[in-house]
């Protein structure tokens, strides 16, 4: 209505990688690719990888309650997990994981009154 609103906004996301070939500066000016890098000399033979999933949400319930006043009502969640290697789950299994997790829950109010003069 006019008077009240709802509006809801979600954002997800979840990424995964494996490292390969880590390299380090040698030569900046060199031409050849091979001549500016090096094998980087502390590699581990795996070093591994990465899988973050994070998802963040608000719902904002709008009300004007009188002309120029208005109530905000807000909730705020987020949720994120880390693993530092890729893993071999699906992508729904990692969406299940990040929906296991543990949730931080964030609850606002804001009243506005309009002073009339």
């Amino acid at each position: 209505s006019p008077t009240a609103s709802f509006q809801w906004y979600a954002n997800p996301f979840i990424t995964k990688g494996t490292y390969s070939r880590v390299r380090e500066l040698a030569d900046a000016r060199a031409k050849a690719y091979d001549d500016r890098y090096q094998p980087y000399a502390d590699a581990p033979a795996n070093p591994g990888g990465f899988n973050v999933q994070q998802f963040r949400s608000n719902a904002v319930f709008r009300w004007e309650y009188m002309p120029g006043s208005t109530l905000f009502l807000v909730w705020n969640q987020g949720r994120q997990g880390f693993h530092d290697v890729e893993g071999d789950r699906t992508f729904r299994g990692d969406v299940e994981d990040l929906f296991s997790r543990r949730a931080e829950d964030r609850f606002l109010v804001k009243v506005s009154y309009w002073l009339n003069r």
